[in-house]
């Protein structure tokens, strides 16, 4: 609070020039707020940091003597800062006034002097001594003036009173001098001898009464000033200590912990928060409970607790277990833990308690428990998808391996090295599908899968499907049908290569695990859907094979599980199929069901709603590049630049690219590769296969400069991205830096012929 206006209200009615409130620095605030620096610094250390009082004579702005009162206060706080010292300011025309009045009705001269006899100022002007310095004065006014001057300064030494008495041209005068509080200042009454009599007691008097006036003013404002501030102080922590417990009480009311205060010397609860009843459901007396002896018929939530409580050995705060209660006025099952703080207070023993509710943290620690179990589930299954993979990758690479061996001895046999390299070439994509679902799985758990939605047939996608798979039907001679209802959207827009993995996926598995002779049937059938502009599709393939058991059901659809064979024979694959397909599902908006039993085979179910589209869109989409059925791209004549890194690959290439009768050149990064186009005449390259990752500079990069080029064939020129990165959005990331296709390694002539194909047709 402001105590300005108080100040202000004391200067008018007690004609003060100002009242000052001075702070550590020695700045002076005046009654209306002015900062000003009026202490000098010897003034300011003795007032602030050796606390004695210091007065001055000082002027102005408008050149007024003034006198300068202050002393060291108790620090206080006000509106506007720190208080370390209180000042009062007189106009120095007051002070002479009350002197002149007061002095030997007028007939002597009072003059005030500092501790070297220099003149401050005097009453009288027109009779005052014109000498500056008094003892001066004194000491050439005549040999008892000197001795005068002398007894004047050692009396201010030693702070007493006294009179003496010099004589000047014959004429005795009296000097009384009285040292002022400060203990700086000494008031002199020269006066004629003629005069002294009784009128020195009287100016003695009225001296010392103005002095006194002056301390007791300042004494009785600092007072007054110091009630205000600790009034307001008081009215501030009366508002802190309210604002306190006022949001003490919030928090209470709205959190779930009770606070009690128990006595326990004087066995009585001195204090239990409102909340009591809205957490725990209980009245004051069922807490007192708690703490109380005896109690057979409590209540198992309060017996439990206070088992445990009595048990206690009261070394330490008590920290008891968590217990399940019911909370009668909700009827809500919590959990809850007592905590107790033993305080001693004098000669008494106070327990600071409170009731938790641990019901969040028991849900955690339970999840969290749940989450270890199936971290660790997922850690055995990892490990034993390492062991089983260890077998499923080893087997093909034995037969790639053993094979290659065997073509080396028959060198000579045509025959029988052809043999060999068709099992090399069928080992190889069986590994390759084993990396693939890892690298998918992978990837799905990284959710970096994304699906690539294009324009497709449904029917076109239903009979590559089909064909896929009539070998391996005909050879265990097993009995397919195939059933399509109520098919009335063909075109579709989706993601037809994951969709048909899916489908794949299942029906490959009902092929291998239905015995020969069995039947599979795969129906498909249109629906109502969700969304309007979708068709809602169900796919059922059920067949009569081995089943599965009830337990393998709930996991077939997580990461690296396989059904353990009764047999003791080996299941080969990775035990990801069923989680990828669950999770490409997902993706898609559809969902995947399975029925089964063993011995009496398997119905796996598929939902999903695909985007419908234009007919002429997916007919395009599916139409054969080649115009002539069968017919492979014709690389005859042409001169391709091969960009690759890689030794060995970059030889396959050049190999297989030569068989087909093409004419090839090399770059080993793609810097070389730009350069290498650069220096080449327009239409001098035909085709050019773009490895991605390569060092110096990248296929990317390398594919944007060359479409950046100022020449007529920079944007002609057809560039194929050959990467091992096989999934969908780097086959967008190759388009976007300007490639026209994109094949996957490792290299299928048939697959980069269509893909030629393609890119030239169009």
């Amino acid at each position: 609070m402001d105590t300005r206006e108080y100040r202000q209200n004391m200067v008018k009615e007690w004609k003060f020039s100002h009242i000052y409130l001075i702070d550590d620095a020695g700045n002076c605030r005046d009654e209306y707020g002015q900062k000003s620096r009026l202490i000098s610094r010897d003034n300011s250390i003795a007032l602030l940091k050796d606390k004695t009082d210091v007065s001055f004579l000082r002027r102005d702005v408008n050149g007024n003597a003034t006198l300068f009162f202050a002393i060291p206060v108790e620090k206080k706080q006000d509106s506007s800062g720190a208080i370390s010292a209180i000042a009062l300011e007189y106009k120095l025309d007051t002070i002479l006034d009350i002197l002149t009045i007061s002095a030997f009705e007028k007939k002597g001269v009072c003059y005030v002097i500092d501790q070297n006899g220099s003149r401050l100022f005097n009453t009288q002007t027109d009779k005052a001594i014109k000498d500056y310095n008094l003892f001066n004065y004194l000491e050439y006014a005549s040999r008892d003036g000197k001795n005068s001057a002398e007894a004047i300064q050692a009396a201010m030494d030693s702070g007493l009173s006294g009179v003496t008495v010099y004589t000047k041209d014959g004429y005795q005068e009296y000097i009384s001098y009285t040292p002022l509080e400060n203990g700086k200042w000494t008031l002199l009454l020269f006066v004629g001898g003629d005069i002294i009599g009784a009128n020195m007691n009287h100016f003695s008097r009225n001296v010392f009464s103005t002095c006194a006036v002056i301390v007791f003013l300042l004494i009785l404002i600092s007072g007054f000033i110091f009630f205000r501030l600790n009034q307001i102080a008081d009215r501030k922590r009366d508002a802190d200590v309210y604002n306190r417990e006022r949001m003490l009480n919030l928090l209470i009311d709205r959190g779930n912990e009770v606070y009690m205060m128990y006595n326990r010397t004087k066995r009585c609860l001195e204090y239990v928060s409102p909340n009591l009843e809205s957490v725990m459901g209980w009245s004051r007396q069922e807490a007192e409970q708690l703490f109380s002896e005896g109690g057979d018929g409590d209540a198992d939530d309060i017996a439990g607790i206070k088992d445990e409580l009595a048990n206690w050995d009261r070394q330490g705060d008590f920290v008891g277990s968590i217990h399940r209660h019911l909370n009668r006025n909700t009827g809500d099952l919590r959990r809850i833990r007592l905590q107790v703080n033993p305080v001693h207070l004098d000669s008494e023993e106070v327990w600071i308690a409170n009731l938790s509710d641990m019901t969040k943290e028991w849900e955690q620690r339970e999840d969290l428990e749940q989450a270890l179990i199936a971290a660790n589930s997922a850690n055995i299954a990892k490990s034993n998808f390492l062991s089983n993979m260890s077998h499923d990758i080893r087997t093909p690479m034995n037969a790639i391996l053993g094979m290659a061996d065997i073509a080396k001895q028959y060198a000579a046999n045509p025959e029988k090295v052809t043999g060999c390299m068709e099992k090399i070439s069928y080992s190889s994509k069986h590994l390759l599908s084993l990396i693939d679902e890892v690298l998918d799985m992978s990837r799905i758990e990284s959710g970096k899968m994304l699906l690539d939605n294009t324009a497709f047939s449904l029917s076109c996608m239903l009979e590559g499907i089909v064909s896929m798979f009539q070998a391996p039907i005909k050879e265990k001679k097993l009995t397919f049908h195939m059933e399509k209802n109520h098919i009335e959207n063909d075109s579709l827009i989706g993601d037809e290569f994951r969709l048909s993995r899916i489908l794949v996926n299942i029906l490959s598995n009902a092929i291998k695990y239905t015995p020969e002779q069995g039947e599979i049937s795969f129906s498909i059938a249109e629906s109502e859907p969700d969304k309007e502009g979708y068709a809602r599709y169900r796919f059922i393939i059920k067949d009569t094979g081995r089943g599965m058991t009830e337990e393998f059901l709930k996991t077939i659809f997580l990461p690296f599980t396989r059904m353990e064979e009764k047999d003791g024979n080996h299941t080969q694959g990775t035990g990801l199929g069923m989680a990828i397909a669950k999770s490409m599902l997902d993706l898609m908006g559809g969902s995947i069901h399975v029925e089964s039993a063993p011995g009496k085979g398997s119905t796996f179910t598929v939902d999903v709603e695909l985007e419908m589209g234009d007919a002429g869109e997916s007919q395009e989409e599916n139409k054969e590049p080649d115009t002539i059925p069968g017919r492979r791209f014709d690389f005859t004549g042409r001169r391709i630049l091969i960009v690759e890194d890689n030794e060995i690959n970059a030889e396959i290439l050049n190999e297989l690219l030569h068989i087909e009768g093409a004419l090839t050149e090399r770059a080993g990064n793609g810097q070389e590769a730009v350069d290498l186009f650069m220096q080449s005449s327009p239409g001098y390259y035909g085709l050019i296969l773009m490895d991605v990752q390569m060092p110096v500079m990248n296929g990317y990069e390398a594919a944007s400069r060359i479409r950046g080029l100022d020449r007529p064939d920079a944007g002609t020129i057809p560039i194929i991205a050959l990467t091992a990165n096989a999934f969908s959005e780097d086959r967008n990331r190759a388009l976007a830096a300007g490639m026209d296709a994109h094949v996957a390694k490792p290299i299928d002539m048939a697959s980069l012929s269509k893909v030629l194909g393609e890119v030239f047709s169009s």
